[in-house]
């Protein structure tokens, strides 16, 4: 992960495609994409040639290739919600 601004962050994952697959059918992976933080909610944008972005999926089951434009795109949007303020953030006087 690169940050590139207080708020955003460019970020790549990539494996090699050890022995016992066959280079001819799977791909090694990789993903490109950026992160970006707006007060509260972190919007993920994935561009990949992984059919998934779990384990299983993005390294053994990767059959797409970016030189021939298999590329995919993901969106993921994430929220962190408090129910109850911890207590070490509990101030005097509150």
């Amino acid at each position: 992960m690169f940050k590139l601004s207080k708020r955003i962050a460019f970020v790549a994952d990539y494996h090699y495609i050890a022995k016992g697959l066959d280079k001819d059918v799977y791909k090694d992976p990789l993903s490109v994409g950026f992160d970006i933080e707006t007060g509260g909610h972190v919007f993920q944008l994935h561009f990949s040639n992984a059919t998934g972005m779990n384990e299983k999926a993005f390294i053994t089951d990767t059959t797409g290739g970016w030189g021939k434009g298999e590329v995919r795109l993901g969106f993921n949007l994430l929220r962190v919600f408090t129910v109850r303020r911890p207590p070490s953030l509990n101030l005097p006087g509150q």
